[in-house]
């Protein structure tokens, strides 16, 4: 073979490889998700929404089973009613003709009966699905068990949402719990196993989308908040002041995902003060210099042992909780829209000081997630710090505003050792200009 083949079939190969390697980049696949149908949804419908195979929806749930099931019924039915209908008609278009005296030419009489589809709310469990669709769901962690009745009446949702959420039975009244004291002096970890009937440790509250939609205009020190949506009831999350909580929508989206998977990711997580965001309509909001568009928040820290919920506690090395902290923390980032984190340089040392632990389990998410973060949006991560360093630790210390990064992510401010301060970037665009808190 010459070398013009070998060439050409070596680039040939380049290309094919190119091209599979971006078509498996476009189609991610994302977890198992249950969805809630609206009143009129198809099988196809759905699985077009989430990019999937209408076999493949098939598969993974069994109400679609059963609808199709009930669907190819009355579709062989109105092939057996046609084809009756024809011979009737056949019959009456023979006698017309033989008749002398002829009246109206015969008409096929035939109604076909329509589909079935989706009533509302139904559970329908994806498998594998291609789309993401963003939702709102906060996590009730199930201590003392909870009534289905109480959960809707306390979030403003429906009872059969609680239930299709939760893949409850359409009889289930409530959710009983038992607990079981764990052995041993546990400070700052589980005292109790909690089991549930039917197996549930928590329940999925699925909030309405909001209606319309707030725009936030101006910088973060002189801006105005648009339509601002007020923070809604959430477990897990008390607010201070409800009037000072009216945020942009993708903030309050932020917020809930974020307290939620720490609700799920721990057993008998306290509850967490909620701060200032804006008021309605944005502007000046003493004693703040930002806070004026609803793309700031402050949330207070989690703490071991019994703390109050009206105000901030100052967190100090023993009853700072390091690992609700550091998960809070960790999911706001992964949203990829947080510009700055604002935490006292007391507490980023207690914080950072626990993620160098924890080597193999943030050591590999922080080179998979903030190099790239970082090039994208912060600038490349300097190899001229920290020399000595591993590759993770300098992710590490890229993120905390210590030993000189001027660029991290979580950067210092005075007065913020009682709580953290969330910075989210505009909906679709990049902040020009950062100011103070």
């Amino acid at each position: 073979m010459t070398r013009s083949g070998i060439g050409w079939i070596l680039a040939t190969a380049l290309v094919l490889f190119a091209s599979g390697e971006a078509t498996a980049r476009r189609a991610r696949i994302y977890p198992p998700t249950v969805h809630c149908t609206t009143a009129g949804q198809s099988p196809k419908k759905i699985a077009r929404m989430y990019g999937v195979r209408v076999k493949d929806l098939a598969r993974g749930s069994g109400a679609v089973q059963r609808l199709q099931a009930e669907n190819r019924q009355i579709r062989n039915g109105n092939k057996r009613r046609k084809a009756l209908a024809k011979r009737r008609l056949k019959m009456a278009r023979r006698n017309w003709k033989k008749n002398k005296r002829r009246g109206k030419r015969p008409k096929l009489r035939f109604t076909a009966k329509k589909m079935k589809v989706f009533g509302e709310h139904v559970a329908v469990r994806v498998v594998r699905p291609r789309k993401f669709i963003e939702r709102r769901d906060a996590v009730l962690r199930l201590q003392r068990g909870a009534s289905v009745k109480w959960v809707a009446k306390t979030f403003g949702i429906s009872q059969s949402l609680v239930r299709c959420v939760n893949t409850l039975k359409k009889r289930t009244i409530g959710v009983g719990c038992r607990r079981k004291r764990l052995p041993g002096k546990r400070r700052g970890l589980p005292r109790y196993r909690y089991t549930c009937d039917g197996g549930h440790k928590w329940l999925t509250v699925r909030l309405p989308k909001p209606k319309s939609k707030a725009r936030s205009t101006g910088s973060p020190n002189g801006g105005r908040l648009r339509r601002g949506e007020l923070f809604p009831r959430i477990p897990g999350l008390i607010a201070k002041q409800k009037q000072l909580t009216y945020a942009s929508n993708h903030m309050v989206t932020r917020i809930i995902d974020a307290v939620g998977m720490v609700n799920k990711q721990f057993a008998e997580t306290p509850d967490l003060v909620l701060g200032d965001i804006s008021k309605k309509g944005g502007g000046r909001l003493k004693p703040h210099k930002s806070h004026q568009n609803g793309l700031d928040a402050d949330i207070g820290y989690y703490h071991i042992g019994k703390t109050r919920t009206d105000r901030f506690t100052v967190a100090t090395a023993k009853n700072f909780d390091r690992r609700r902290t550091w998960a809070l923390v960790k999911r706001l980032l992964e949203s990829g829209e947080v510009q700055y984190i604002f935490m006292s340089t007391s507490v980023q040392k207690l914080l950072r000081a626990y993620v160098l632990k924890r080597r193999r389990a943030d050591g590999a998410w922080c080179l998979r997630f903030l190099r790239v973060l970082a090039d994208r949006r912060y600038g490349k991560t300097s190899r001229r710090r920290g020399r000595g360093a591993a590759g993770w630790e300098r992710c590490v210390l890229r993120a905390f505003s210590l030993r000189g990064h001027s660029r991290a992510l979580i950067r210092h401010a005075k007065g913020h050792d009682n709580h953290l301060h969330v910075r989210l970037f505009p909906r679709g665009k990049r902040a020009r200009r950062g100011g103070a808190p």
